[in-house]
């Protein structure tokens, strides 16, 4: 089961960009970002998309941390 992390909500202006009073994000113990607004009687969390790892980075981390496996070469 994911668990949070860390959480942050924040007030927000309700205006054509946010359409909402306030937002809540959460990161989660599998590394997702998730968000949840107040504009709907039902609200639902939505996920953010992963961020993407450049070779530079992935070459620099443990393979124990790395999401694609050992490098090959």
């Amino acid at each position: 089961m994911r668990k949070i992390l860390q959480i942050a909500a924040m007030g927000v202006e309700n205006n054509h960009g946010t359409q909402c009073n306030a937002i809540v994000l959460a990161l989660c113990d599998d590394g997702t970002l998730w968000e949840i607004r107040d504009n709907t009687s039902q609200p639902a969390w939505c996920q953010y998309p992963q961020i993407p790892q450049d070779e530079t980075l992935r070459d620099r981390l443990p393979e124990t941390e790395r999401t694609d496996g050992p490098t090959t070469g």
